[in-house]
């Protein structure tokens, strides 16, 4: 995933764009070693969060762009970085191992408290409980 408030033509022209975005209870994994990438210009708004997530994410990003201690950035205490999560396949892409369906040992179960005003129930139909599993589904 990838967010960057500017970019450069090929003469070397820059433009920018304000960006807001909140990643709310998400993953954000894959095979790569660096699952999100952000490109920041400091002279344009760049207002983007990440919240209660599990990210495959560079902790020492070249240029500097973020830090993983930018709390304006990456709110709260319940913020996952760089683990083996875990999951099995399943009717989502059922012949891939990122079926979003955490296996039984996968440390993203019961992670972290429910926002009250937060969806009850997975994309499957499965209750949430006060501790969810991150991302789109619970253990089945």
């Amino acid at each position: 995933m990838g967010l960057s408030n500017f970019f450069e033509d090929g003469s070397g022209t820059r433009y920018t764009r304000p960006i807001s975005a909140s990643f709310y209870e998400c993953i954000v994994d894959g095979s790569l070693d660096n699952e999100v990438s952000l490109a920041i210009d400091n002279g344009e708004d760049f207002d983007v969060t990440f919240e209660k997530s599990a990210l495959t994410i560079d902790p020492n990003p070249e240029g500097e762009h973020y830090a993983l201690t930018d709390v304006d950035m990456f709110v709260g205490s319940d913020l996952f970085y760089n683990q083996n999560w875990g999951y099995e396949p399943g009717p989502l892409l059922p012949n891939s191992g990122f079926s979003y369906l955490p296996d039984s040992v996968n440390a993203l179960i019961n992670a972290v408290l429910r926002d009250p005003a937060g969806p009850q129930y997975d994309i499957h139909g499965t209750f949430r409980n006060n501790y969810i599993t991150l991302g789109a589904t619970e253990p089945l």
